[in-house]
């Protein structure tokens, strides 16, 4: 940090600092409003296109690479992903705010977590005696990307209010 800056935040206090830098994001983000985009390979188009089927009203379309090998499924810009990019990234890496999570009580909370970071797993068991087929799913959540403290205080959190580990 520049001798001069760390010398004025330290003089304007913790708190004022803290206020200015939200500032400049909100100046920022407020002419430069976000919208959220998934990247993924065209092998995984059917998939992305029943997403957008379900979900009109919150995806606008899907754009194919100039390479033909991948594409994107995007929203329209929206001052909700921009105050949620302020919330969920500090210094650009991704972290869970939990001073938000007591207000996702909904199961849309963890239907977002499943279509942003997860994926469901089916594995399939046979029983020769009784001639069945036993197919059972899972569901994984990709998260590692998060800190461990972070990652518990959401798994207590899922615990607390949905009822599930």
């Amino acid at each position: 940090m520049i001798a001069g800056k760390s010398f004025f935040f330290s003089k304007i206090g913790v708190q004022s600092c803290v206020r200015f830098r939200c500032t400049l994001l909100h100046s920022y983000f407020a002419l430069h409003r976000l919208q959220y985009r998934e990247h993924f390979s065209v092998k995984q188009m059917e998939y992305r296109e029943w997403k957008l089927s379900i979900a009109l009203r919150i995806f606008e379309g899907i754009k194919v690479c100039s390479t033909g090998t991948s594409a994107e499924l995007f929203l329209r810009k929206d001052e909700l992903f921009t105050w949620l990019w302020a919330q969920c990234y500090e210094n650009r890496k991704k972290h869970i705010p939990i001073h938000l999570l007591e207000d996702c009580t909904h199961p849309v909370f963890l239907l977002a977590l499943y279509l942003d970071d997860g994926s469901l797993s089916l594995t399939k068991s046979k029983r020769s005696k009784l001639n069945q087929t036993i197919i059972t799913s899972h569901i994984y959540l990709y998260l590692q990307a998060f800190y461990l403290d972070k990652l518990e205080a959401l798994s207590d959190f899922i615990y607390r209010t949905f009822h599930h580990h």
